[in-house]
This record gives C-alpha cells, sequence and structure tokens, in this order.
C-alpha cells in the first residue's frame, strides 16, 4: 500500500508539471478535467490515507546516514511549501503553482524513501492481562 501512495503522488506530481509545459483550451470541458486530474489523484491518495491508516516504522540499522538526514528534513519542507503555495494559489499571489509543485515533490520523495526504508509495524492494543505471567 505504501508503493501505491507514493506512486499516486510521483503521478500528482507529473501531471502537475505537465500543466507548466503543455496548456489545454481547444475543448472547455477536457480542459476543466485536465485541470483537475491531479487534485483528483491527490483525493484518492488522502481517501487512501484515511481508510488505510498504517503504523510505520524506520529500520535504522539499514537505513544510510543521508537517507535518514533527508527523512527528517524532506516531511517539514514538503508540509511548508504545500501550505505556502496553497495560500499564495489562494491570495493570486505569482509562483503558487511552482511552490506547490516543488511541495509535492518532497512529499512524494518523502514517500518513497518511506516506502522503500519503512516497514508496517502491527498495531496491538496493551492489555494487562497480557503482560502478566501466570
Amino acid at each position: 500500500m505504501l508503493i501505491f501512495r507514493s506512486i499516486l503522488l510521483w503521478l500528482a506530481f507529473l501531471l502537475v508539471l505537465l500543466q507548466f509545459f503543455w496548456d489545454y483550451n481547444s475543448n472547455i470541458f477536457l480542459g476543466i478535467f485536465y485541470r483537475f486530474l491531479p487534485t483528483i489523484v491527490l483525493f484518492i491518495w488522502f481517501g487512501i490515507s484515511i481508510v488505510f491508516k498504517i503504523n510505520i516504522k524506520i529500520n535504522d540499522e539499514n537505513l544510510p546516514k543521508i537517507a535518514l538526514k533527508l527523512l527528517k528534513f524532506v516531511r517539514p519542507l514538503s508540509n511548508f511549501t504545500i501550505i505556502t503555495g496553497a495560500i499564495f494559489k489562494y491570495l493570486h499571489l505569482p509562483f503558487g503553482n511552482i511552490i506547490l509543485a516543488f511541495g509535492l515533490l518532497c512529499l512524494a520523495i518523502y514517500f518513497t524513501l518511506l516506502s522503500v526504508y519503512g516497514h508496517i509495524v502491527e498495531d496491538k492494543p496493551n492489555d494487562i492481562i497480557d503482560n502478566q505471567d501466570l
């Protein structure tokens, strides 16, 4: 499921990047669909993230130091750039699309590293009866 979520993020990033280089205006309905396609992909990613909530633990012994530093740096950077890009787009300031695309790139890199170096942890509730030796 982690790989599918990272593929969805890369797809959304590539679709946003495609909008910078190719403007589709020949058909109004296809143009609207073309503009909303990255948003639809991100809504699918968000829905999957909510429905299939999993706990992930990162293997520190197999993880290179550069990847660990990148994981710790890229997540806050992606959050900051996505929020900043959304504010720029809401206020109709320039470079909002570029900031959002960079935020999607950072988030895609983060989830790719997480899917490569992370593993799923079983979520067992702590029960007091299970901790006692009888």
